[in-house]
């Protein structure tokens, strides 16, 4: 028979070995472990399908558990709460947007091309941008969106170049982010009532018109008539 250890060895391995079960019955959630991947997905996922069904200010931590088929405890460990969640999500969805984005020199051509992506993409997510850009008091995405959509403006699309004289560029991508945000908000506001591909060059000819050239640094087209 062999020798029982100390019992502070003893007590060493049951804790190791409670820290081994706690680490197996619990998923990582580092972003390449795929049972946290999954579980973000299903959480995603559950978000989506109840900002269909009701208001964001009634959904639940519960709400979303149960939808996604994973325990509060769970949710936990991937999100401080249902803010944390949401900003997430719609950071998900600007990255697929930026993706979307041309990777040339911006001209007339592919910044129109630009603006129908960004069209469409809110018609394939209209209730995180409802949120995102409506009048909702309970989370300030809003801000985060303009930040993002004057990045895109001023640094990718190359407007600071087409900036006024003596306009600081920081504000003209500021008045132009405000300004394609107010017409993307209108137009889910109306329940879309055109396609993505007018909106996009209506939107454009907006913007060359409100300060008479390319919002994008290439001459307006004309668009007068005979």
């Amino acid at each position: 028979m062999l020798p029982s250890p100390p019992v502070g060895r003893r007590r060493s391995e049951r804790a190791r070995n409670s820290d081994a079960d706690a680490s197996a019955a619990t998923p990582s959630t580092s972003s390449g472990d795929p049972r946290a991947r999954r579980t973000r997905e299903r959480l995603h996922a559950a978000l989506l399908a109840l900002l269909r069904e009701q208001p964001f200010e009634s959904i639940t931590v519960r709400d979303l558990s149960a939808r996604a088929d994973v325990n509060r405890a769970t949710f936990y460990l991937h999100y401080r709460d249902k803010e944390d969640l949401v900003t997430r999500v719609f950071h998900d969805a600007l990255d697929a947007l930026a993706r979307q984005a041309p990777t040339e020199p911006m001209s007339r051509e592919n910044a129109e091309q630009a603006l129908v992506g960004w069209f469409e993409h809110a018609a394939a997510y209209p209730d995180l941008y409802h949120l995102a850009i409506g009048r909702n008091d309970s989370a300030n995405f809003l801000t985060q969106v303009r930040a993002h959509v004057e990045r895109i403006i001023v640094r990718d699309a190359g407007a600071a170049d087409a900036a006024p004289d003596q306009v600081p560029a920081l504000m003209f991508g500021r008045y132009l982010a405000s300004a394609c945000l107010g017409v993307l908000g209108w137009w889910l506001e109306e329940r879309m009532p055109y396609p993505p591909a007018q909106m996009g060059p209506w939107l454009l000819t907006l913007l060359e018109r409100s300060h008479g050239g390319d919002a994008f640094g290439a001459p307006a087209r004309s668009t007068s008539r005979r």
